[in-house]
């Protein structure tokens, strides 16, 4: 560890070197090759946006790699595909392949950066690679391909007849759910009310005699008159 009286260290732990001799471009002799690309922080170059490497010197929107810089390369291209036009006659600055396939791969390219898609007919869009090798000094990448899809990336259609259907299919369903909750509601309703019947009948005690209310459908009169004798 740094002692804190070290005077060529600075910071909270004395671990930052004071020196920014380790940020200073070899060739160009500039800081973190100038301040528009990186600053030196604590001995090294802390690059800002789009720009890498060791000195801040690689920019990934900058010379060759301005995509801006091949649209109408691309263009050409992607319109004369089936033609077999060539990338010369169309003015690209390096050798423009349409892929093979109906995606390039990119799995093959090694270093390469997806460019801004490029609007094509009917909502679809253009989309290419550029395909590079890093220098590593304050030279800029060098191009190597510009690679295109063969097919364009267009939206997918909304399928009408499966979104119809599955909304029917969903009420469908919804409607059914509910019939079968309500007749399994229904039932244990049923089944409790027929449970208490069932009890209060069981301890209901019933006269088994004659109703105080019945009363028979004959009435009999008696003659004091008759003797029982005919005349």
């Amino acid at each position: 560890p740094k002692q804190p009286t070290d005077p060529q260290y600075t910071g909270d732990d004395c671990g930052c070197p004071v020196s920014k001799a380790d940020c200073i471009h070899p060739t160009t002799g500039l800081e973190c090759s100038g301040p528009s690309n990186g600053e030196c922080i604590c001995g090294a170059c802390s690059c800002k946006q789009d720009h890498y490497g060791e000195f801040c010197d690689i920019c990934q929107d900058c010379g060759p790699l301005n995509c801006t810089m091949y649209t109408d390369c691309v263009e050409c291209m992607f319109k004369g595909k089936e033609d077999g036009k060539t990338w010369r006659e169309c003015n690209c600055d390096v050798e423009t392949i349409i892929s093979s396939d109906e995606r390039v791969d990119t799995s093959k390219l090694g270093r390469h950066k997806q460019c801004t898609p490029i609007p094509w007919n009917e909502n679809c869009d253009i989309i290419f690679y550029l395909h590079y090798d890093d220098k590593g000094t304050t030279n800029q990448p060098d191009l190597k391909q510009i690679l295109i899809d063969r097919e364009p990336d267009c939206p997918t259609q909304p399928n009408i007849i499966a979104i119809v259907a599955g909304v029917i299919g969903g009420i469908l369903g919804v409607g059914i759910l509910l019939l079968i909750i309500w007749k399994i509601f229904t039932s244990i309703m049923d089944k409790r009310e027929y449970t208490k019947f069932l009890e209060e009948r069981s301890k209901a005690k019933w006269n088994t005699g004659l109703s105080p209310l019945y009363k028979e459908p004959t009435t009999k009169y008696t003659n004091p008159a008759y003797s029982g004798k005919l005349i």
